[in-house]
């Protein structure tokens, strides 16, 4: 089934996502990028809650500056304008949130269980299935998630070809992607309700229970430097706990890109 916006809104079971006060709510064909339009609406003073969705994005971003791939038909790619009741200084706590709802999500809908890999990836078969980008806007803040439904007729870039995937590829039968929609802004609404209510040990441990990383013999890179170690934890802040030779390291999710040691994607 399609995406249709009013089907998604009216399948709804949040208090506030994707019921803003002025009933702004977006389905594009094809945007640049669902994060950029959100912050279009974030100056243009769209209250909290709205939701920019596309059925293609043509300049995606992801992590670290990377582009995300975003072809028409074979995905789903939404923002969600945030504006918490209380000042936000932990963006990758966010981003936990956002996989941990992503990931019950898809599991309700779909009865996929996926995995996340820290900090913003989501994971199907070792494979990259979708990703999330948190961003603060001012006092707001916009999470982007994609995910990819289908492999595209026309094929991928040949150096994603060993790291990406498709839900269809754990799902034999079609996805409600309306229903998928709307279950993920009821997960994400719970989740961004445990930060603000101080409950983060919900979240913590709630995205333990998914993590594809922890456990994992990792390599760690930040600019020219390379650490390896154990994914042993996150911390209370959603930084990664890892045990190297020299003793126990804390990576931010700003600053670090992780790879197993063997090479492989996670």
């Amino acid at each position: 089934m399609p995406l249709e916006l009013q089907t998604i809104e009216s399948l709804l079971r949040t208090e506030k996502l994707g019921r803003p006060a002025n009933h702004h709510n977006e389905l594009w064909d094809s945007i640049d990028s669902t994060n950029t339009r959100c912050a279009v609406l974030v100056r243009q003073g769209v209250e909290h809650g709205a939701i920019v969705l596309a059925r293609q994005q043509t300049a995606g971003r992801g992590r670290l500056g990377r582009v995300w791939i975003s072809p028409p038909n074979a995905g789903i790619y939404f923002s969600f304008l945030i504006k918490p009741d209380k000042p936000v200084n932990n963006i990758p706590l966010i981003t936990l949130a956002a996989g941990l709802a992503c990931a019950e999500a898809i599991h309700s809908v779909t009865g996929i269980r996926i995995g996340i890999k820290w900090v913003n990836d989501l994971i199907l078969n070792g494979r990259k299935v979708g990703g999330i980008l948190s961003e603060l806007c001012g006092s707001a803040v916009v999470i982007g998630i994609g995910i990819n439904l289908e492999k595209p007729a026309d094929g991928i870039p040949a150096d994603l070809a060993q790291t990406m995937t498709w839900l269809s590829e754990g799902n034999t039968g079609e996805i409600d992607l309306n229903l998928l929609l709307a279950e993920l802004a009821f997960e994400l609404e719970k989740s961004l309700n445990s930060l603000m209510d101080d409950r983060k040990d919900e979240i913590l441990n709630g995205w333990r229970k998914y993590a594809v990383t922890l456990g994992q013999h990792v390599r760690a890179t930040i600019g020219d430097d390379i650490f390896e170690g154990d994914a042993i934890d996150i911390n209370d802040n959603g930084a990664l706990i890892v045990k190297t030779s020299s003793g126990l390291k804390t990576f931010h999710a700003g600053e670090v890109s992780i790879r197993r040691t063997d090479g492989a994607y996670c």
